[in-house]
């Protein structure tokens, strides 16, 4: 019976060597094992040395072992200019982590730094970014009474730079050797044309103003107003690094409708219509826009007196709204509440 002691030592010992490793096996699971993990810290600055807030720092992951599996992180910097990102991957025994960290930020120009490389586990500390400021451009939106408008649309546009890519007209077959001309081959399928402008837009705050940075251009086309206000646009010169202000405009007004959706607690789809009926009858179909605080605006509604009916995709207004429409005028029909479509006897 003696001998058996030996034998039964050396299992127990070996059994709790198991469920050790099973132990750490179930929290690397469990709680991601903080040696996958890479962090980097650093400062965000402008070109003087003082720190930047509300920067955008994402750090996009680049690996030196195929990993699907690898991951960014993003943060937004302090008043401090300070950032703290992670990468991290799930496969063990990855010896390196390698990243790349873009910078955004409103009023200077998109940067990128690195690329960043070290060994998972570890902190890459008093990473330093500097920011080139770009060009800036503000104003303010008004009516003809000198009235702030918000959510006005404003739009900055630029030709986008020529593509140096040829196109692709075929492929020309020749065996070796042969004297003859090229036999020109079918012709590869044509890519969508792009736009031929580049654009950048904002929506006028509730004060009426509005400011675009961060641009790289100089010469834009500056295009405010729209929908239910008469646009205006003209040809705008910036400056590297510089804050063109004062760029207001008074815009008259058009024909449209206005008022409020009342709050719900589902997302306003974008597949709206505004239905003008006189009695029974549909006179005129409309779109319509709706904004984040709610407000709407028809545009190019018919004149007259009409009862207007909102429509979306899943949801409708509860009742019809009479509405007397005036040229170059706002009919404003207040708030509206909104039901399921579901509970209506639809009429189209």
């Amino acid at each position: 019976m003696i001998r058996f002691w030996p034998f039964c030592a050396v299992m127990l010992v070996l059994a709790g060597t198991l469920a050790q490793a099973q132990r750490k096996e179930r929290s690397r699971t469990d709680n991601p094992d903080a040696s996958l993990t890479w962090t980097l810290e650093g400062r965000v600055l402008d070109e003087s040395g003082q720190p930047v807030d509300q920067a955008q720092v994402f750090c996009a992951a680049e690996v030196s072992i195929s990993d699907p599996s690898i991951g960014g992180n993003s943060c937004i910097t302090d008043k401090n200019g300070t950032f703290r990102v992670t990468v991290s991957t799930s496969v063990p025994g990855t010896a390196e982590l390698s990243c790349r960290i873009h910078v955004h930020h409103d009023w200077f120009l998109p940067t990128t730094s690195g690329p960043h490389a070290g060994a998972p586990g570890t902190t890459l500390r008093d990473i330093e970014i500097r920011l080139k400021p770009g060009a800036n451009i503000s104003g303010r939106v008004t009516d003809e009474d000198g009235k702030p408008i918000k959510n006005v649309n404003v739009a900055l546009s630029w030709p986008r730079p020529q593509d140096s890519r040829e196109d692709d007209k075929g492929v020309t077959e020749k065996e070796p050797g042969d004297s003859r001309p090229p036999v020109k081959g079918p012709p590869k399928p044509e890519r969508p044309a792009e736009p031929d402008v580049e654009t950048r837009s904002v929506g006028t705050d509730e004060n009426g103003y509005y400011r675009i940075g961060g641009l790289e251009v100089t010469s834009v086309k500056l295009t405010l107003g729209g929908g239910a206000w008469q646009a205006q646009t003209r040809e705008v010169t910036l400056e590297a690094g510089r804050h063109l202000t004062g760029q207001d405009a008074k815009l008259a007004r058009l024909t449209a409708v206005t008022g409020t959706v009342a709050q719900a607690n589902w997302p306003l789809s974008r597949n709206v219509k505004a239905l003008f009926y006189d009695g029974d009858t549909v006179v005129k179909e409309c779109g319509f826009a709706v904004y984040r605080d709610r407000s709407f605006v028809v545009m190019n509604p018919p004149m007259g007196t009409y009862d207007l009916w909102l429509v979306f995709a899943e949801h409708c207004s509860a009742q019809r709204v009479r509405v007397t429409i005036e040229e170059n005028k706002h009919a404003h029909v207040g708030e509206i509440t909104l039901q399921s479509r579901a509970s209506v006897d639809m009429q189209d």
